[in-house]
């Protein structure tokens, strides 16, 4: 499995990083490595989710963060990811996609048990996690009322 940037005429994108590789460590029962997402987090990352253990030989566990030019990056998800669970004798974990919450947080879903990243590792969480500490270059700045 693949990510490729195509250009406006169908042809491969020469600056991107089409090599870009997924994978799964055991694909007994699998059909392969599956993407289900790609999500523009600011102008220069996009965060890929979906059922893949590995992206260029490094542990990712279905979630990762790359940059514009098709490079894995470690600002964020660097950690084991997404846990598996067994379902009807089938082993199962992927992260569906990610969803920005109202406070500046992001929510993650998908079939796992157990979260972990570089900063936390929880293996209470199920199927939906509430993440903070994404940096998409915005910052708040909370405003006084006025005083009248």
């Amino acid at each position: 499995m693949q990510v490729l940037r195509l250009l406006p005429d169908g042809s491969l994108d020469p600056t991107f990083n089409n090599a870009l590789d997924f994978g799964l460590v055991d694909l007994s029962g699998s059909a392969g490595p599956v993407i289900s997402g790609i999500v523009p987090l600011d102008e220069g990352r996009m965060i890929i989710t979906g059922g893949f253990e590995t992206i260029e030989g490094s542990v990712r566990q279905g979630i990762c963060l790359i940059d514009t030019n098709g490079v894995l990056l470690d600002d964020h998800f660097s950690g084991p990811g997404c846990g598996d669970y067994v379902y009807q004798n089938t082993t199962t974990g992927s992260i569906r996609s990610i969803a920005s919450a109202p406070d500046g947080s992001y929510y993650i879903y998908g079939a796992y048990h157990g979260y972990g990243d570089a900063s936390l590792t929880d293996s209470t969480q199920r199927m939906v996690s509430r993440l903070y500490g994404l940096d998409v270059g915005v910052q708040e700045v909370m405003m006084a009322e006025p005083q009248l």
